[in-house]
């Protein structure tokens, strides 16, 4: 299963709720129940669809596995690569790791010791 196709964001789940929730019932013209909608996300209760469709984002992993948004971890994983990055922004795919920095102080600090204990 490919995951860019299994996983969706979470503005469309909500446009998605409004459209299922405006269809409405046939001849009464009122708005379909949660209960109704429910039944198509098994797993995720009424009144967490109503709250997701009113803004609230949903923070339990089975919640968010069930409706197709993406894990949460204890930081965000990429939805392209499936992982945590270091950085902010997602690197783009065949890039290469920066060289590891030199550490010149340590450097100078060891050079200096070693001068200063030659017995000559």
């Amino acid at each position: 299963m490919n995951l860019e196709s299994s996983v969706q964001r979470l503005d469309t789940l909500r446009r998605d709720l409004e459209a299922h929730r405006a269809a409405g019932i046939p001849k009464t013209g009122k708005c379909t129940p949660w209960r109704e909608i429910a039944k198509s996300y098994p797993g995720v209760p009424a009144g967490t669809l109503c709250a997701v469709s009113n803004g609230r984002e949903p923070h339990k992993a089975s919640i968010r596995a069930a409706l197709g948004l993406p894990a949460y971890a204890p930081a965000p994983v990429c939805p392209r690569h499936g992982v945590v990055h270091v950085s902010r922004r997602c690197p783009p795919d065949g890039a290469k790791p920066h060289p590891k920095r030199r550490n010149w102080k340590g450097l100078v600090l060891t050079l200096a010791g070693v001068i200063a204990n030659q017995k000559g």
